[in-house]
């Protein structure tokens, strides 16, 4: 089994790659070579991150910044829904209220959320930070 990070030493030469099944790929190369490979597709969820993390680390610094201003709102976005219920698990173990907006979403609880994230601070049913992705 070949874990993702693993594979990018392979990128330089790649040519192709097709998708088999959920978690099994064809890599086709310049050379002709092919590598059938299946993934560890077990740790798409934000559960297998590890608690230590800089780069959220860094991320809460800023919030922590914005928070002190007037206008605290904060919209963070991404491509991945696993990467922003990462970050919406972390955010809610602190005091800010946070909200996720994605393709699951349904219309009414998405103006909900979008009326919410326009309240003043002061009012206890703001939202602070929506976290949004298009898919």
């Amino acid at each position: 089994m070949l874990n993702p990070n693993e594979a990018g030493r392979f990128w330089d030469f790649l040519l192709f790659v097709h998708q088999n099944t959920k978690n099994s790929y064809r890599f086709i190369f310049e050379d002709g070579s092919v590598i059938n490979a299946l993934f560890d597709t077990s740790c798409e969820s934000d559960n297998c991150l590890p608690e230590e993390d800089p780069k959220f680390d860094q991320l809460m610094e800023v919030i922590q910044e914005k928070q002190l201003e007037e206008n605290n709102k904060i919209i963070l976005f991404s491509t991945f829904r696993h990467t922003l219920a990462y970050i919406r698990r972390k955010l809610e173990g602190t005091n800010l209220r946070v909200a996720q907006i994605d393709g699951s979403v349904k219309d009414e609880q998405r103006s909900e959320f979008h009326d919410r994230f326009k309240l003043p601070k002061e009012d206890g049913n703001a939202i602070d930070i929506l976290l949004f992705t298009k898919s």
